[in-house]
């Protein structure tokens, strides 16, 4: 069974940042997830973190975070259920 440890562990592993808000601080893997509007006219890279829920919980949308020199604000949460949340991010 894998531990909240055990995940920041794989978080760090796979070339996880730290991450600063006013919430907290905390490691996730930032990425800009290619999306594509419905109609296919908007490209797009979504901003995201993949973060241990133990983390992110409770973080308010609008929370402003900051992955080294760039802010993003919090959008959404999608928690996986395995302990895991993508954080859905906006400029």
């Amino acid at each position: 069974m894998e531990t909240d440890a055990d995940r920041l562990a794989s978080i760090q592993a796979l070339g996880g940042q730290l991450v600063h808000s006013s919430y907290a601080s905390f490691w996730a893997i930032f990425d800009r997830e290619f999306s594509l509007s419905p109609d296919g006219a908007v490209e797009s890279r979504q901003p995201a973190l993949q973060a241990r829920a133990s983390d992110v919980d409770g973080m308010p949308k609008d929370t402003v975070v900051r992955i080294g020199a760039e802010s993003f604000k919090v959008k959404r949460h999608e928690p996986d259920g395995t302990g895991m949340t993508l954080v859905i991010l906006r400029r």
